[in-house]
């Protein structure tokens, strides 16, 4: 059965330079080897290539938008401070969920069409996601949201971060007037 978010990531990945096959949404071997391939060129320098090592974790990144992907793969590889993506295409009831729960604050959110993914610090201590320390995690999101802006700036693609917004650091997301849904 075709699934249009591995369709999605086929055609990110052949814009990669990773071969999946036919872009048909169907997992194969082909599409498993290019997402091994591109993997593999993350896994170089920090812990967010350990998450996504596995074909089966990429489904954190599955359906994110290319220009996105590209993004956080080189802040990936430049950042001093190594991140997982938490969460990247929601569900509309994984939406409603989330601001029923008070955790998100609009159902228009650019996690629904792919255009946003929500980060996650490595602790430099300890290696471990970093706990939900305020000001901890403020301080390495900081951290992370310079290298993201300055290489999506680099790109030349239009990028916002959420705790400019002051409330929601874990969330990068590409401008709605430059990458309209």
């Amino acid at each position: 059965m075709s699934d249009p978010r591995l369709r999605a990531l086929q055609s990110a990945l052949l814009g990669l330079g990773h071969d999946p096959g036919p872009l048909d949404g169907v997992r194969g071997p082909k599409t498993e080897a290019a997402a091994r391939a591109w993997v593999e060129c993350l896994a170089v320098t920090t812990p967010i290539a350990a998450d996504w090592r596995a074909f089966d974790a990429l489904d954190k990144i599955s359906g994110l938008h290319p220009a996105l992907l590209g993004v956080l793969r080189q802040a990936a590889e430049e950042s001093t401070i190594g991140f997982d993506v938490i969460e990247g295409v929601r569900t509309l009831a994984r939406q409603k969920e989330l601001v029923a729960r008070g955790a998100s604050k609009t159902m228009n959110s650019r996690h629904l069409t792919g255009h946003a993914a929500d980060l996650w610090p490595i602790d430099p201590v300890t290696g471990k996601r970093a706990v939900n320390d305020d000001a901890l995690l403020w301080s390495l999101l900081r951290q992370i949201a310079v290298v993201v802006k300055r290489v999506a700036k680099e790109r030349g693609v239009q990028i916002e971060w959420g705790g400019d917004w002051g409330w929601d650091a874990p969330h990068f997301q590409l401008n709605r007037a430059g990458y309209p849904a």
